[in-house]
């Protein structure tokens, strides 16, 4: 499983990580192109801008959290 960043993927922002590798900010302003259709997630990705969806907030954690073996 690959690691997530820790802070944003924009040069020079720094910032804690939200999603897809980019911070609150970051986010919320790539997710308004992509409902803007001025760009995609994929083309995103492509472009090394955002990572790939990593999972409903945590991936697998909640199946592994909640099961009651290993």
């Amino acid at each position: 499983m690959a690691l997530t960043p820790k802070a944003c993927l924009r040069p020079g922002c720094g910032k804690p990580v939200r999603a897809r590798g980019l911070c609150t900010a970051c986010w919320c302003r790539a997710d308004k192109f992509v409902k803007e259709g001025k760009t995609t997630w994929d083309a995103l990705e492509a472009n090394g801008r955002a990572l790939k969806a990593y999972g409903a907030y945590h991936g697998d954690a909640d199946t592994w959290l909640l099961s009651a073996t290993g």
